[in-house]
């Protein structure tokens, strides 16, 4: 069984910002981040960060589309927004699979 829930949702228009979020892997079921983005221009910059051990992913100025980003089980993860005079919208998506 697949569990999706919307964390964050943003569309905008020349955006500047910089902004933090942090997602901790659920114990025993396996979880996602999903990141829909459509980018119509400026710049903007998601960076995952993952807090046990600093590996790094990130994604400048990304094409529009789905990019699935795992979380390790138990372990928290940092994501970080920056943004300058960024044209589109995005939708981050946790998405947790349970087996029953």
């Amino acid at each position: 069984m697949e569990k999706l829930r919307l964390q964050n949702a943003r569309k905008y228009y020349l955006l500047s910002c910089h902004r933090f979020m942090t997602f901790k892997g659920h114990k025993s079921y396996e979880e996602t981040i999903i990141l829909s983005v459509i980018n119509n221009g400026g710049s903007i910059c998601f960076t995952f960060t993952d807090l046990s051990n600093n590996e790094v992913i990130s994604l400048d100025n990304p094409k529009s589309g789905d990019y699935i980003i795992p979380l390790k089980k138990g372990i928290k993860t940092k994501l970080v927004t920056t943004a300058s005079k960024a044209i589109g919208s995005y939708k981050i998506i946790k998405k947790t699979i349970i087996d029953k």
